[in-house]
């Protein structure tokens, strides 16, 4: 074992003991460790992470009782103690659903500074989020929960319901923008009388259009000249 694989086996039993002993800043103290090499350490969510930790060892201590009655068990030191990738894997999950609950209530409160705030913290992960479009989020996700209470569905916020938000109502503003450069672009071509360049963006994909065939290009442009 190396140096650096020692100094980290020895800081992750700390943190174990920690654990047991339950009080959550010692957890904490241990858990900010630089050789626990742990990222993500969230001083508001310690609490949680005492709880969280404290309930994923209990189940894997039970595990390995079960397990070790089996013939083809290999004890392993980690076998009661949880390892350094499990203990980042729960920080992750903790601070993400601490921030999930926060978002669920400045969603009913309609709150977009703190929805603002929320949405794009590194904790949540979510991509492509486009500042000024954080509005059209929140608007999509009191879509979401008014439909659900409306059908008597019980709904509890995730990340998989803010990505599509954010996803939907990015694709849904290009679109319209889209749309509104199309229109101003036939019209400038309405203005300059020119049938090929008002054909063109009639047949772009982005302006939203049905099929257009190319006999009828003076057609399309004489009949939109006259509205």
């Amino acid at each position: 074992m190396s140096v650096d694989d020692a100094a980290l086996h020895v800081a992750v039993i700390l943190i174990n003991r920690t654990i047991e002993e339950g009080d959550p800043n010692e957890t904490l103290e241990a858990l900010r460790q630089q050789t626990a090499e742990l990222q993500a350490v969230r001083e508001q969510n310690v609490e949680r992470y005492q709880d969280v930790l404290r309930t994923a060892k209990a189940v894997k201590v039970e595990n390995h009782l079960n397990r070790s009655h089996e013939v083809s068990y290999v004890p392993d030191v980690y076998d009661e103690m949880l390892n350094q990738a499990e203990i980042q894997g729960y920080i992750f999950e903790t601070n993400m659903n601490a921030l999930l609950e926060k978002l669920d209530e400045a969603i009913d409160a309609n709150d977009l500074q703190v929805f603002r705030d929320l949405i794009t913290s590194p904790d949540l992960q979510i991509a492509e989020v486009v500042p000024a479009n954080v509005p059209a989020y929140l608007k999509v996700l009191n879509s979401i929960k008014a439909d659900a209470h409306e059908n008597n569905n019980s709904f509890i916020l995730s990340r998989s319901d803010i990505q599509f938000a954010v996803t939907a109502a990015n694709e849904k503003i290009d679109q319209e923008g889209n749309i509104e450069k199309a229109v101003a672009e036939v019209n400038a071509s309405l203005q300059s009388d020119n049938a090929d360049a008002t054909f063109e963006v009639l047949k772009r994909p982005t302006s939203m259009l049905p099929e257009v065939y190319l006999a009828a290009k003076s057609l399309y442009h004489q009949e939109l000249s006259a509205i």
